[in-house]
């Protein structure tokens, strides 16, 4: 996670995306600065943000419960998500779900 101690170092790139993904970009920022929401992106996308691999366990475990899911259950989709965390990226996780 990145912490407000972190050292933090400035640098100046050149950004290719499609006009779609621009638009989506301007959206988000709204009146504010494009370079804080691409920043805030790319560390999400780094894994370093505030999601976690346990966030989205702890997100299953209490689904499953408010399901009535016993505890086998539960530890096999828990084990089964942590096998997917090594095999599938956040954006296939975020694609399946949108196809679903």
């Amino acid at each position: 996670m990145l912490g407000t101690n972190t050292k933090k170092e400035t640098r100046q790139v050149t950004i290719t995306l499609p006009h779609h993904s621009w638009s989506e970009v301007k959206a988000l920022a709204g009146n504010g600065n494009i370079e804080n929401v691409l920043s805030a992106l790319i560390i999400r996308g780094l894994g370093v943000g505030e999601w976690s691999n346990a966030a989205a366990l702890g997100y299953a475990i209490m689904a499953a419960t408010d399901l009535g899911m016993n505890r086998k259950q539960i530890n096999d989709l828990t084990t089964a998500m942590y096998r997917r965390f090594d095999r599938n990226t956040q954006a296939e996780a975020e694609q399946a779900y949108y196809e679903w």
